[in-house]
C-alpha cells in the first residue's frame, strides 16, 4: 500500500505517523546495510550503494536492504 492509498483510508496525521516510521526503519536499514539515503520521496526513497566507499558486494546489500526494510515494517 502507498501513501495515496493510505491518505484515503486514515487521517493526514496518521499517515505522517506511518510514513515517518517507515523511513525511520529505512534509515535503520540502510545503515546497517552501508547504504546512503540520497533523497526522501513522500514514501519512497533514493539509495547509494557504493559511496562513497565501494564493496566487492554493494548489489547484494542492496537486496538486503529491501528485505530489512519489508522485515521491519511487517513486524
Amino acid at each position: 500500500m502507498d501513501a495515496a492509498e493510505l491518505s484515503e483510508r486514515l487521517d493526514l496525521e496518521d499517515v505522517s505517523e506511518v510514513i515517518r516510521a517507515y523511513q525511520a526503519t529505512c534509515a535503520k536499514v540502510v545503515e546497517r546495510f552501508k547504504g546512503h539515503i540520497v533523497h526522501y520521496l513522500g514514501d519512497g526513497l533514493l539509495v547509494y550503494f557504493g559511496y562513497p566507499l565501494t564493496h566487492e558486494d554493494d548489489a547484494l546489500r542492496a537486496v538486503r536492504t529491501g528485505l530489512g526494510i519489508v522485515e521491519g515494517m511487517s513486524g
